[in-house]
């Protein structure tokens, strides 16, 4: 999903409209199984994918005017 979301992004193949809602989804994604197997090496993979939840929710990839 985080392909399909980066594609939006750069308007390719994708609606841009539909970014937030892929890297929402792959973020999810990536996060469940993370923490049910939790150890020290997740712990970077977990801030990002908390980064890009972050970013989709607060509309950080908007232009400001």
């Amino acid at each position: 999903m985080f392909v399909l979301a980066v594609l939006a992004v750069m308007g390719w193949w994708v609606p841009f409209c539909w970014w937030r809602v892929l890297a929402i989804g792959g973020a999810i994604l990536s996060l469940i199984p993370m923490v049910g197997f939790f150890g020290a090496t997740k712990l970077l993979p977990m801030a990002l994918d908390l980064v890009v939840l972050w970013a989709a929710v607060t509309n950080w990839l908007q232009p400001t005017h």
